[in-house]
């Protein structure tokens, strides 16, 4: 264990659900600061998808993820044999509509999609993504098993990537013949859940520490640390402390507990 997870009972619920099969919050967003946790909770739902739900888990990093990439990244990983209208889109907005969409021709997919959506105008570009949003979510419905979607720091995405998301990807994701389709959302800032097309279907979590000591001293116990011999009398006070001027941050109350003295080190 790295992380105070235990104490994150809530957003961890809220993640928990979106393997229900009767899901009627399939969108959870999960905002806060730097170092509260998001990326882990994130990595938490995908660990316990393995083997039973098909994930995608897209880090929007440094405003370098555009469009094209995501939905390069998706059909990649869910088989583009499974998306044969998305697939004829592309092959028609690429000027070929009567090519056989076959293996050779889907290996260039990456570079398609990025050329369809290369048009000179927002408009077009926006209409374009749209059209092949559509035809992605309309192949996805007749899929069979569930397809969890993964994003983190959401803030850091290009202004037209985060327009998409919060508008008709998410749109689209909840629609009525999409029930099997759970989306996550992590970041600074996230969608805001206001939104009257999907914002019904969501559920917003904002994240702000741990702030309480006792389960920081259950992680400084499992990962074998304690607390230094001066404070050995008062182990939650000295916590205490640390929580209060950490405001309970995962990374930084880490990045202290790691200077802790091992229990098994030498008197």
């Amino acid at each position: 264990m790295t992380m105070p997870v235990a104490d994150y009972d809530k957003p961890r619920a809220l993640l928990d659900q979106l393997f229900q099969t009767a899901c009627p919050k399939r969108v959870v967003l999960l905002s806060g600061g730097d170092g509260v946790g998001k990326t882990m909770l994130l990595s938490l739902c995908q660990s316990r998808a393995a083997g039973f739900a098909t994930t995608v888990a897209i880090e929007l990093r440094n405003n370098c993820v555009g469009a094209s990439e995501i939905l390069y990244r998706i059909g990649s990983t869910i088989g583009w044999n499974l998306l044969p209208r998305f697939a004829r889109r592309v092959a028609m907005m690429d000027g070929a509509p009567n090519v056989r969409i076959n293996r050779n021709w889907l290996i260039g997919m990456n570079n398609r999609i990025n050329v369809v959506l290369s048009a000179e105008t927002r408009t077009e570009r926006d209409q374009r993504l749209v059209a092949l949003t559509d035809d992605l979510f309309a192949d996805l419905a007749r899929c069979d098993g569930l397809f969890l979607l993964l994003f983190d720091m959401f803030e850091q995405a290009p202004s037209e990537v985060r327009d998409w998301l919060s508008g008709p990807f998410l749109a689209r994701a909840i629609s009525g013949k999409a029930e099997h389709i759970r989306v996550a959302i992590a970041g600074r800032d996230v969608p805001t859940p206001e939104n009257i097309e999907w914002g019904a279907c969501s559920m917003l979590h904002v994240l702000e520490g741990v702030r309480e000591p006792d389960p920081w001293l259950s992680v400084i116990d499992a990962l074998g640390y304690k607390v230094p011999s001066f404070a050995s009398d008062q182990p939650r006070g000295f916590v205490e402390g640390i929580c209060w001027r950490t405001r309970g941050n995962p990374y930084l109350m880490m990045q202290t507990i790691r200077e802790f003295p091992r229990r098994d080190a030498p008197a």
